[in-house]
């Protein structure tokens, strides 16, 4: 537990997909080891819970309401990883980890 802390505390970590399920817990994860979340997610609900609890932790989060299947929202999204949003929130560059895909047209997936 000390690596993951070490290797995520004052990182900024991009989620997608922060849902019910493999998002949400990679967003909490995070934060738990010091990582500053930004969440991205087509339900506000989802995503207000999840940052909700974060911030009640402790921890910093930020969420960014996003349909991955809308190229427009996805780029949106990848605008945080290096881009005016995050260096005026929280000052660094950031990972993104994803727990949203899409499968379309034989097995390709989408691009941002």
């Amino acid at each position: 537990m000390q690596i993951c802390h070490a290797l995520l505390q004052d990182r900024c970590i991009v989620v997608s997909g922060v849902g019910a399920g493999l998002g949400r817990k990679l967003a909490l994860q995070c934060a738990q080891h010091g990582a500053k979340v930004v969440l991205g997610a087509r339900s506000p609900g989802f995503l207000n819970d999840v940052a909700t609890e974060i911030a009640h932790a402790g921890g910093d989060a930020i969420a960014v309401p996003c349909d991955v299947t809308q190229q427009h929202e996805r780029r949106a999204l990848m605008g945080w990883m290096d881009g005016e949003p995050l260096r005026k929130n929280f000052d660094s560059r950031a990972t993104l980890m994803t727990g949203a895909l899409i499968h379309v047209n034989g097995g390709q997936f989408m691009q941002a």
